[in-house]
């Protein structure tokens, strides 16, 4: 889910700033501002193929590559069309670093164990939506955000299954935020609550 910075891109960045492990709270913008590392990424992987390919999320890039774009992502927004950021692997690799790296859960430490009630076997699925759905109207604003973005990216993953073979049960266990894995269910319930317009 993470060079994105050319030397030429858009420097809106401080200098030397990391952008990575940074609490939601304190990145500029609005609450309605998808900070631009997820933004890049997902916009890059969709438009350059990345949904059709094999393995996205699951095969990983080069270590030392993703760690250089992390690096770049401190100088502003870099130009994912550059040729030394060939490898989208690489890309997905910098956005699934950057969900990992968040201090905190981009469901919170509050509400992750509600979600996680949401998804109980014993519910029945009218009961688990709702639950899934009342948990995410708590979400503060730019958590909701990030995850709709998200979620609106994996739906489009999962549905070039056939050729990507990254259906919605591999995403789940490839896509972590805090290094908390997705359950399977729960990822489902996320995409289900969002074709019904998440709050």
């Amino acid at each position: 889910m993470l060079s994105i910075l050319r030397m030429g891109g858009s420097q809106d960045s401080a200098a030397g700033a990391d952008v990575f492990e940074v609490d939601l709270a304190t990145i500029p913008g609005g609450d309605d501002d998808v900070p631009p590392v997820v933004m890049l990424c997902i916009t890059a992987i969709e438009r350059r193929g990345g949904l059709e390919m094999e393995g996205i999320y699951r095969i990983p890039g080069i270590k030392g590559e993703i760690e250089k774009l992390r690096l770049h992502f401190s100088y502003g927004r870099p130009n994912l069309d550059d040729e030394e950021w060939s490898d989208i692997n690489v890309v997905a690799g910098v956005l699934k670093l950057w969900f990992r790296l968040l201090p905190g859960s981009l469901l919170t430490k509050e509400l992750f164990d509600d979600f996680v009630a949401g998804v109980d076997p014993s519910k029945s699925e009218i009961q688990k939506l709702q639950l899934t759905k009342g948990v995410l109207a708590r979400l503060p604003r730019r958590n909701l955000n990030i995850l709709k973005y998200l979620v609106v990216h994996l739906n489009k993953v999962a549905e070039k299954g056939a050729l990507n073979k990254m259906y919605a049960e591999t995403l789940s266990h490839e896509v972590a935020t805090r290094g908390r894995h997705y359950h399977h269910d729960a990822a489902g319930r996320c995409r289900r609550v969002h074709s019904q317009k998440l709050p």
